[in-house]
């Protein structure tokens, strides 16, 4: 394992290379785990030593303009419940695995004099699923002025799924699958899902719909650290820059209208296709 990554850094690959590496022998192996008895100590000095001499690269955060066309584009192909897991998880800075485990009763509505928005239950300590952090019922305000017509999904998602139903109900590969093809559609920028997480935060710092704290809090970070890095105004602005003045146009138009989209008083054919 160290000589394989000894190689893999000096052909200049990222670290994370060598974390994807060490997930592979501690899933057949659980004995070389977290709780187990023996030890991986050298391959894990080799990883910590790869983090030190080749930092990892923050990925690009990207507009709310093209979220929002990626958004509409999802619905053209009838992936309506896609569209609304990609407004939920760049709203909440989620993680793309995390909305998948939201069950109906982790939902928990506004109440009089208990909680005026909605909220939602991360990782239930009744259920085996954990956080990458190893957290348990995590808490996650839903209340967003990204996307101030949230509430209205929440809660028709809420009326039309019973207690034990996932609220997005396909996996994490399916919708890979209907995310690229929506991007080679819309011939957006190489992205991946993971960046909502990115720009989630990048779009509320740079609208001035939260500080500093309110991100950290809403993205569960310990260290202020995970935060600076998301302050990229200049670089939110150049994703969005480098496409072509139709699109722009359509993501423009996209974004102003998604609202009424997803909640069911536009179809996707009412925007005219910009010959992208």
């Amino acid at each position: 394992l160290v000589s394989y990554m000894d190689e893999l850094f000096l052909q200049g690959c990222q670290p994370e290379m060598g974390e994807t590496l060490m997930a592979s022998p501690l899933w057949k192996m659980p004995e070389f785990g977290r709780y187990g008895q023996r030890k991986l100590a050298r391959a894990w000095r080799a990883v910590k030593g790869w983090r030190k001499k080749c930092p990892a690269r923050s990925r690009r955060p990207h507009s709310l303009p093209l979220w929002s066309c990626l958004a509409w584009e999802l619905c053209r192909q009838g992936a309506w419940i896609m569209a609304v897991y990609l407004v939920f998880k760049l709203s909440t800075y989620m993680r793309p695995s995390e909305p998948l485990l939201v069950q109906r009763q982790d939902l928990v509505p506004p109440q009089p004099s208990i909680a005026k928005d909605w909220h939602v239950t991360l990782f239930p300590e009744e259920r085996p699923a954990r956080s990458k952090t190893y957290a348990v019922n995590d808490s996650v305000c839903l209340t967003t002025s990204i996307f101030p017509f949230l509430p209205e999904l929440l809660l028709k998602l809420y009326e039309t799924r019973a207690d034990g139903d996932l609220l997005f109900p396909f996996s994490y590969p399916a919708y890979l699958t209907m995310f690229e093809r929506c991007r080679r559609i819309l011939g957006l920028p190489k992205m991946v899902p993971y960046q909502s997480r990115h720009s989630g935060p990048a779009i509320d710092i740079a609208k001035g719909y939260r500080d500093r704290a309110g991100v950290k809090a809403r993205g569960r970070w310990r260290d202020d650290r995970s935060v600076q890095r998301y302050e990229q105004r200049a670089r939110l602005g150049q994703s969005f820059q480098q496409l072509s003045p139709a699109l722009k146009a359509h993501a423009l138009l996209c974004e102003e209208r998604l609202g009424a989209l997803l909640c069911g008083r536009l179809q996707p054919g009412d925007l005219p296709w910009p010959g992208i």
